[in-house]
């Protein structure tokens, strides 16, 4: 009986252990696989992506897939909010 029960012990905290790892493992390996962080010199289609959102919320940029001091000032700009650090960087 004993050993059954000492089985089946290291099984559930095991188990519990696997499920800790994997639940908090995930979600940050998930967001890095969704999008970089983006700043000043970057150059492609995350930074068009940025610019075409920034246009749709107001700000009058050029959409040319270039983070430039423009679009560095409407990202900065767009970041202060209460409890959010202005960096000039578009993070996960």
């Amino acid at each position: 009986m004993t050993r059954t029960r000492n089985t089946l012990l290291l099984l559930v905290t095991t188990l519990a252990a696997l499920f800790s790892v994997s639940v908090v493992a995930v979600p940050q390996a998930a967001a890095a696989a969704v999008w970089p962080n983006v700043a000043q010199g970057a150059t492609g289609s995350n930074v068009q992506s940025i610019q075409y959102l920034l246009l749709h919320r107001g700000y009058s940029i050029a959409v040319d897939g270039q983070f430039g001091p423009q679009t560095k000032s409407a990202v900065v700009t767009s970041e202060s909010k209460p409890l959010r650090m202005s960096v000039g960087e578009v993070q996960r």
